[in-house]
């Protein structure tokens, strides 16, 4: 029926966008892996450096930006190489509440850890007091925990919904065959019954004996009988 092709098409369409947030789920998983692999990673930096003192820079605060989409600010730095040559630039995650990031003024000290001595363009490095942070402080780490939650529920419901609209569609359709067939039974019983009156015009049956026999004899071809 008319009805259960749109409906496979909105099954279609919702079947579509559960695979859209299944993939958008799969997406945001991979970047919460890496962003807590990545945390282990520069804890462990900061913890180094801290027994290794040559790994301790000073840099200084360059700027910092608010990061609309994790409700939080990060801070960019900029350090030198250690034959003084070149500025490394460098950036913090978006941990910063407004009130911590008003706290930074630019051009002010910063100690950093590095991940290399001597330090060349190429050194990663990480403000120290990344280690007294929760990785939950992180804007987009625990912004996008949230929407895989909300991916997980959009997509199951989109999964239900394409199985409730496929079962209507596939009742429509069972029911529009059993209408289809009903109409046809139908036509078919008035044809009958159209054709039995046809034929039964065109004949009569004697009053007394019952024989049968056409409309325009009225004697009876078996007992006689005078039929007008």
């Amino acid at each position: 029926s008319k009805w259960s092709g749109f409906i496979v098409f909105a099954a279609f369409i919702l079947l579509f966008a559960a695979f859209a947030l299944l993939m958008c789920t799969i997406s945001a998983k991979d970047f919460v892996s890496k962003t807590e692999t990545d945390y282990s990673y520069y804890q462990n930096m900061i913890s180094f450096a801290e027994n290794n003192p040559d790994y301790l820079v000073t840099g200084k605060v360059k700027d910092k930006f608010y990061n609309q989409s994790a409700g939080k600010w990060y801070v960019t730095y900029v350090f030198k190489t250690t034959d003084g040559s070149e500025w490394v630039e460098g950036y913090t995650y978006s941990v910063y509440d407004n009130t911590e990031a008003y706290a930074f003024v630019i051009g002010q000290n910063i100690e950093l850890a590095v991940n290399s001595n001597p330090i060349t363009t190429d050194t990663d490095s990480i403000p120290t007091d990344y280690k007294n942070m929760p990785l939950e402080k992180d804007g987009e780490y625990t912004n996008t925990k949230k929407s895989i939650s909300g991916s997980r529920i959009g997509y199951v419901l989109c999964f239900a919904g394409t199985i409730g609209l496929i079962v209507l569609a596939v009742r429509l359709e069972i029911k529009a065959k059993k209408d289809e067939k009903l109409e046809k039974d139908a036509e078919r019983q008035f044809e009958l019954d159209r054709d039995a009156a046809k034929e039964k015009a065109k004949t009569h049956f004697c009053p007394y004996c019952g024989s049968k026999m056409p409309a325009d004899i009225h004697t009876c071809p078996n007992c006689g009988a005078n039929l007008k």
